[in-house]
């Protein structure tokens, strides 16, 4: 199938020790370039597949290399993992590695991810009190997920540590942006 108006797949490099072709077509699925930037649809691909969730990590994490060392962070427009059972180091390892390489993630669509829980939302905490408001998201949807009010107070604590919002607007004369959460 051809990628949307806009937009361009972007390749697996099929190399060794990439997963089966099966799964490479899955990951050439999952990445989109489009003009805001990379764009990762796994939304209900990554469950129990944990080669695929690998690949494609060791993808974003190759792209995002690419531009370290620039002045302008790398964007992923979209980032949606939604409605997965990742892992608690899967988890830590997405985070770890937007940190370490400065990339701005606009949209964060986790929702519906049962095992996002108070531990990985001090792994989101963590990664926000590294952030300034030149790579800060705009939206993070975290509804139906396993977060109570520890995890919760730990994202916002870590948002008015930050003091990241609002974020300046996007065009002179333009209203000052807040984070949507959700």
């Amino acid at each position: 199938a051809a990628a949307a108006p806009g937009r361009r797949r972007l390749p697996c490099d099929g190399g060794e020790g990439s997963p089966p072709v099966g799964a490479m077509a899955a990951l050439g699925q999952l990445l989109n370039q489009s003009r805001e930037g990379l764009e990762v649809r796994a939304r209900r691909k990554l469950d129990g597949d944990h080669s695929l969730f690998e690949k494609l990590l060791e993808d974003i994490t190759s792209k995002m290399s690419a531009k370290d060392g620039e002045a302008e962070p790398f964007v992923i427009a979209d980032l949606d993992v939604s409605q997965n059972k990742l892992t608690f180091d899967q988890f830590e390892a997405l985070f770890t590695q937007l940190g370490a390489h400065n990339a701005r993630v606009l949209r964060f669509r986790m929702f519906g991810c049962p095992t996002l829980n108070d531990e990985v939302a001090r792994v989101i905490a963590d990664y926000l009190r590294l952030l300034t408001q030149e790579n800060s998201p705009t939206e993070m949807h975290l509804s139906d997920c396993a977060i109570t009010t520890e995890g919760f107070n730990a994202i916002v604590s870590a948002i008015e540590e930050g003091e990241l919002y609002p974020l300046p607007p996007l065009t002179p004369g333009g209203k000052p942006l807040a984070l949507y959460m959700r």
